[in-house]
This record gives structure tokens, C-alpha cells and sequence, in this order.
């Protein structure tokens, strides 16, 4: 095997490791927005529903109107 497709494996072996890299990070970042996303909606049902008033954790509104708010700037 000569130097020069030794080079070429190498670099095709260091992109398909970047590709899998970023496709993992990608996923992750999914999961996380739907974790988010769920967790929002409960929050709003329980809100909606008397239970986090019962509970004393109306908070939870606030801090999920915070996090989304910068969003709805940007946007």
C-alpha cells in the first residue's frame, strides 16, 4: 500500500467519524427539544388544571415562558 492511499483511507475513516459524530449530536439535540417540548405541555395542563396552584408550583409557568421567550424575540 502506497503513502498516498493510506492518506485517502485516513481522511474518508476522519469524516465518516465527524459524520456519525454530528449525526449522534443531532439526535441528541432532538431528544432534548422533545423532552422540553413534553414537559411544557404538562406544565401547561397542570396549570390549567388547578394542580400547580394546589401544589405551589405555579413557577413552573414563568420559567417555561422565560426559556421560550428569547425564541419568540429572535423569531
Amino acid at each position: 500500500m502506497n503513502v498516498e492511499r493510506v492518506d485517502t483511507f485516513l481522511v474518508k475513516n476522519d469524516i465518516n467519524t465527524l459524520v456519525q459524530k454530528t449525526e449522534h449530536s443531532f439526535l441528541l439535540l432532538m431528544i432534548l427539544i422533545a423532552i422540553y417540548y413534553l414537559l411544557a405541555i404538562a406544565v401547561l395542563t397542570l396549570h390549567f388544571t388547578g394542580h400547580l396552584e394546589r401544589w405551589g408550583m405555579e413557577w413552573l409557568v414563568f420559567v417555561f415562558a422565560a426559556t421560550v421567550f428569547p425564541a419568540v424575540l429572535y423569531l
